[in-house]
């Protein structure tokens, strides 16, 4: 594995568990007797306002145009040179793997490690796009997974969100059917 690939592979880990640290870290407040207890998540819940729940929604919205993109980009970056993603995973995966034996030929393994480096620059654009939305929403990647998280567990909360989900889908088609008719009109 040359250095390129671990240092991806390690930058890759660390944001997975830095991810996983956020996501098991729950909500702490300090009782009576001066010790620290789990806040209940009903109690974190009923802290989580509509504004804050309308903007994990758009948060949520943008990262799945996000994951769009990035899937197809991805795809164009392979086919650009020649290899599909499963050649290019089945190499990479030999390439990480010092036991495994190649089948890949020299410019195989060439071709992979310029996807490699087109994949980092577009993992770290991705990453600049999603600080940008969560910033432009006010919401930080630690209150969206506590939110994400609360929203899975607490049915309250997430009737909550549901009744902003279909809020926003009202509105959007109110506005679609008047842009429709200003055409019209026009």
């Amino acid at each position: 594995m040359n250095m390129y690939t671990k240092t991806i592979v390690w930058g890759s880990l660390y944001f997975v568990l830095t991810i996983a640290l956020i996501i098991t870290l729950k909500p702490m407040s300090v009782d009576s007797s001066g010790g620290f207890q789990y806040q209940s998540q009903s109690y974190a819940a009923n802290n989580i306002s509509d504004t804050e729940l309308s903007s994990f929604l758009s948060v949520n919205n943008a990262m799945i145009v996000l994951k769009e993109y990035t899937r197809e980009q991805l795809l164009l970056i392979m086919s650009e040179h020649g290899i599909t993603k499963e050649r290019y995973n089945q190499i990479a995966d030999m390439e990480n793997d010092p036991f495994a034996e190649s089948d890949a030929t020299e410019e195989e393994r060439e071709i992979v490690g310029i996807i490699s480096h087109r994949i980092a620059e577009l993992e770290f654009e991705i990453q600049q796009q999603m600080f940008s939305v969560t910033s432009e929403y006010r919401l930080t990647a630690q209150r969206f997974l506590e939110i994400n998280e609360l929203l899975e567990n607490d049915p309250d909360l997430r009737r909550r969100f549901d009744k902003i989900v279909q809020s926003e889908k009202q509105s959007r088609k109110m506005t679609s059917e008047f842009n429709f008719r200003f055409c019209l009109i026009s």
